[in-house]
């Protein structure tokens, strides 16, 4: 058997030195490399592809756990054990939730750290083989899926949906990612109490030539409930720089690092939204019981079916239900000329408390009747295999035309 091939991550050298020789004493552990950061970390895993990682938890530049977030998104097959001199429950539960196989406390015995590593490794080869071993159900059954969430006037409730379902996915341990592709306005870091100091799609865009998974990861924020979200420019006028080709590059990267993509997007139909649907493979229109809305759905709709989409895969939900507004489902439906799949209840004031909190509904209260509605749109929709990846029409320049047409 090859020898085990060990990254150590330390800011002190005299630490890297000390398990450098305790290590040099097995011929089953290989010593690939040193990193005095978390970043170094990142770099040298890229370049050595290392199968296990020695992470020091509190670092400069980027400390262990943020450095192992990352690398279990870029770097699969290398499995992270942290060390630390602090005993603390809280530091294990983050560790673990960063992707740390295993959690160690200084000072380690020589005995303790090399079992500890021959053991990781034979759990991940194990894992690894069963990973291989479904390949085909993984790649052609179980594809990563990405969703879009579209209506064609605001104040459906779509972003409120889009931030509940990718919230309710991530708990279920998928790994999902919520893409805030509503340039001018998106509020999704808004209703998960996101970083306001966290970088966004605005800052991905100018402040990178080349977009890649490496880079991508840096321009997420992973929230609590294990979430990655990819915020809105912060200002209108900055979405203007966003192009229809960074839209398609992050959603292709997506689909590599993660299980589901989860996408809000602006009630407008441009280039950016056509991009959004050509990358999606699944599809929500979100209406409400309004008059307004449902016309305005109508009608985009009626575009899309112009352009020659096939809209037999699309789903509709139909949000804030039984609302008394003297507009029933039906009449919905039958304005829409398609039965709505799903429905979520009215309960505005729980739900605005919920987004003033910065809280999903799903988690500030999971027994409410909504949450529990929120929940089973989810399960359907991890539960459907048989739904068809969706192929449009690339036929931007038409709509154009139609839109001026319209005016």
């Amino acid at each position: 058997m090859p020898a085990i091939r060990v990254l150590l991550v330390d800011d002190s050298a005299e630490t890297r030195t000390n398990l450098n020789k305790l290590l040099s004493f097995e011929d089953e552990i290989e010593v690939v490399g040193e990193a005095e950061n978390g970043a170094d970390a990142l770099e040298k895993t890229l370049k050595l592809h290392p199968d296990v990682v020695l992470m020091d938890i509190n670092m400069p530049v980027l400390d262990g756990l943020k450095a192992t977030e990352k690398i279990s998104l870029v770097s699969p097959k290398t499995a992270v054990i942290m060390v630390s001199v602090q005993d603390d429950p809280d530091y294990l539960r983050k560790a673990m939730m960063a992707g740390a196989k295993e959690f160690l406390v200084k000072p380690v015995s020589s005995e303790q750290l090399v079992a500890t590593i021959l053991d990781v490794y034979t759990l991940e080869v194990k894992r690894r083989s069963r990973r291989e071993t479904t390949f085909l159900e993984d790649h052609f059954v179980n594809k990563p899926k990405a969703l879009c969430l579209v209506s064609a006037k605001g104040g459906v409730g779509k972003t409120t949906m889009a931030t509940n379902l990718a919230t309710v996915l991530a708990q279920q341990g998928r790994k999902v990612a919520l893409l805030d592709f509503d340039l001018p306005y998106g509020d999704t870091a808004l209703m998960l109490s996101a970083k306001t100091a966290a970088k966004n799609l605005y800052d991905l865009v100018v402040d990178t030539n080349e977009i890649d998974s490496e880079v991508l990861i840096n321009f997420f924020e992973k929230l609590e409930s294990g979430l990655y979200l990819l915020k809105a420019p912060a200002k209108p006028e900055h979405g203007e720089a966003i192009a229809p080709k960074h839209i398609n590059q992050i959603l292709t990267i997506c689909k590599e690092m993660f299980e589901w993509i989860i996408v809000d997007t602006a009630a407008q139909l441009n280039d950016i939204f056509f991009t959004v649907v050509e990358q999606c493979d699944l599809h929500m229109v979100v209406s409400t019981p309004n008059l307004a809305v449902a016309k305005n759905n109508r009608r985009m709709l009626d575009v899309l079916q112009t352009l020659s989409y096939d809209m037999q895969e699309w789903t509709f939900l139909l949000n804030r239900a039984h609302s008394q507004t003297g507009i029933r489902q039906r009449d919905v439906e039958q304005i829409l000329g398609r039965n709505v799949d799903f429905e979520v209840g009215n309960d505005f004031s729980f739900v605005d408390r919920a987004a003033n909190e910065g809280i999903p509904f799903v988690l500030k209260s999971p027994s409410h009747r909504l949450s529990k509605q929120v929940r089973y749109i989810a399960e359907r929709l991890v539960g459907d295999e048989s739904r068809r990846q969706f192929k449009g029409r690339k036929r931007f320049v038409p709509l154009l035309r139609l839109l001026r047409i319209s005016r």
